[in-house]
């Protein structure tokens, strides 16, 4: 079963990150804070990383800001603030326009997992089968096919044991 962790390490999986070093800084401070049990210290690392991507708004580009914003979605996740998760990750995924196919299918998985942890069964199958079928239009055309088509598999199975089971993820709490 696919984990938001699964769909989170496919961000960016055929390109380079977007994230400038010393955003890429805040952003792995915020998670460490989290990772080592102190939330008040992630939840500030998040504000910080809102307000540059706030401020520098005009100097950055889409794709950056996008992954400041799933950054900060991944660490609301984690501390089971769903709704600001939900808030972040659908940031994102309004700021992956035009070539981002593979990112906004991310960003859809990702939507699917937030959505199934706050019991919105339907908005989640929704957001995965977005996803999956995303891969697919990427996979019909690109030769990574067997990297999307195991992808699509995995999706599959994840989204019919979801629908059969009620249950998903495997794991009861996200990871500290």
């Amino acid at each position: 079963m696919l984990t938001f962790d699964d769909g989170y390490s496919w961000l960016n999986k055929f390109e380079n990150e977007h994230l400038s070093g010393s955003l890429k800084r805040l952003a792995e401070q915020a998670h460490k804070a989290w990772e080592n049990g102190l939330p008040d210290e992630a939840h500030t690392g998040i504000v910080r990383l809102q307000q540059v991507n706030n401020s520098l708004n005009d100097l950055l580009g889409d794709a950056e800001r996008a992954e400041i914003c799933l950054a900060c979605g991944q660490i609301y996740y984690y501390m089971g603030e769903y709704s600001r998760a939900a808030i972040e990750i659908r940031r994102a995924g309004n700021l992956y326009r035009g070539g981002y196919h593979h990112n906004r299918a991310v960003v859809n998985w990702l939507l699917g997992c937030v959505f199934w942890r706050q019991h919105r069964v339907g908005d989640a199958i929704s957001r995965w089968e977005r996803a999956r079928r995303g891969f697919e239009r990427i996979a019909a055309k690109t030769h990574h096919i067997d990297w999307y088509k195991a992808r699509i598999q995995e999706m599959h199975e994840t989204l019919t044991r979801a629908i059969d089971d009620g249950r998903w993820p495997p794991e009861e709490n996200p990871p500290r």
